[in-house]
């Protein structure tokens, strides 16, 4: 039987991902992320989250692996998708690549519309220089 003090490699990044979202959760004042305790408070009327203080410092020290409810419970309690917690690729990933998709978008939203504002630009000044012409007489 393992050792239960031992850290896993699933354990760090369990832990690892659990502190990142306690950050999120810290102070604005202060900057600092909230305390296991804090998280703690906040999670223990949650009776999907319901877990010992002591469990909870080993989920967040790694030294705890949590079963896939409590994963997917962590999950909605954050408002991340579970596999922020156990993928092998990151949900920042993920995320980037999202953005990059976003960002490729907006891009080709932006060729579009500064097409549209030549056509416009030319369309104008095209009616302005017929109004040009017409309003002028030809004096001989």
């Amino acid at each position: 039987m393992a050792d239960p003090r031992e850290v896993t490699p699933t354990g760090r990044r369990f832990g690892a991902r659990l502190r990142a979202l306690m950050e999120g959760l810290g102070s604005a004042e202060t900057g600092r992320a909230i305390t296991v305790d804090g998280l703690y408070r906040l999670i223990e009327d949650e009776p999907d989250l319901a877990m010992s203080r002591g469990h909870l410092y080993r989920l967040v020290d790694g030294r705890a692996i949590p079963r896939l409810d409590l994963i997917e419970a962590l999950a909605r309690f954050f408002k991340v998708p579970a596999s922020y917690f156990v993928d092998d690729h990151t949900y920042l990933d993920e995320t980037i690549d999202k953005v990059d998709a976003a960002v490729e978008d907006i891009d080709g939203m932006m060729a579009r519309l500064n097409e549209l504002r030549v056509a416009l630009v030319r369309d104008r000044d095209a009616a302005a220089a017929r109004d040009n012409g017409h309003g002028t007489t030809n004096s001989a």
